[in-house]
């Protein structure tokens, strides 16, 4: 159970990090915000790992883009301090993916 605290953790640091620099775009726009109604999972950018966001969490919609995709961001709380490393004006965030939650994904979580 400790190791899906800790990736959840992980998982969480890393989103509140993307809400960060979306909301350093600009002001985050509450008025299209959603709840998941089921968990879903995250992974990296490589796709290597993946994480679970639970059931309930809102997201902020940000932009939808022509290939099918929109951009999300979240509000995390964390008590302490991130292990956070600041972005170049010049240099872009590359997100995390967001997918629906099937049975055979849960096998890999631990």
């Amino acid at each position: 159970m400790k190791p899906l605290l800790s990736h959840l953790a992980a998982a969480l640091a890393g989103a509140a990090i993307a809400a960060v620099i979306v909301q350093g775009t600009g002001a985050m726009d509450k008025t299209l915000a959603f709840q998941l109604t089921e968990p879903a999972l995250i992974a990296t950018p490589s796709g290597e790992q993946q994480y679970l966001l639970p059931s309930g969490t809102t997201v902020y919609h940000q932009t939808s883009f022509a290939e099918g995709h929109s951009l999300y961001a979240i509000e995390v709380m964390f008590d302490g301090q991130l292990p956070l490393q600041a972005l170049q004006p010049e240099d872009s965030a590359e997100p995390l993916w967001l997918y629906k939650r099937e049975a055979a994904d849960m096998a890999g979580l631990q």
